[in-house]
């Protein structure tokens, strides 16, 4: 994902509204330590909940990008030498 040319606004708001409807696990955040019930499922699920509504958001709003495609030298100046040589081509 390329985070720099993505629509950050969108992201949040897509955000936004797919958290809305996740259920808050209340009985878990009652719960002092002391109640007899495992608790574990309840809260992966809604783990599961937010990281799919943090993806979701993300691929509705963030540009795809093939791994290994941009380089961490590469500039500007590359860019547009690299039209001039296509232009002369």
């Amino acid at each position: 994902m390329c985070w720099e040319k993505g629509n950050i606004a969108g992201y949040e708001h897509a955000l936004a509204q797919n958290l809305g409807p996740v259920p808050l696990p209340v009985e878990v955040l009652m719960c002092d330590g002391d109640c007899s019930t495992d608790h574990t499922s309840l809260l992966e699920c809604y783990s599961k909940s937010i990281s799919n509504c943090i993806h979701y958001a993300a691929e509705l709003t963030i540009p795809q990008i093939k791994l290994g495609v941009q380089k961490h030298w590469w500039t500007p100046e590359l860019d547009e030498l690299k039209q001039q040589s296509i232009d002369a081509t």
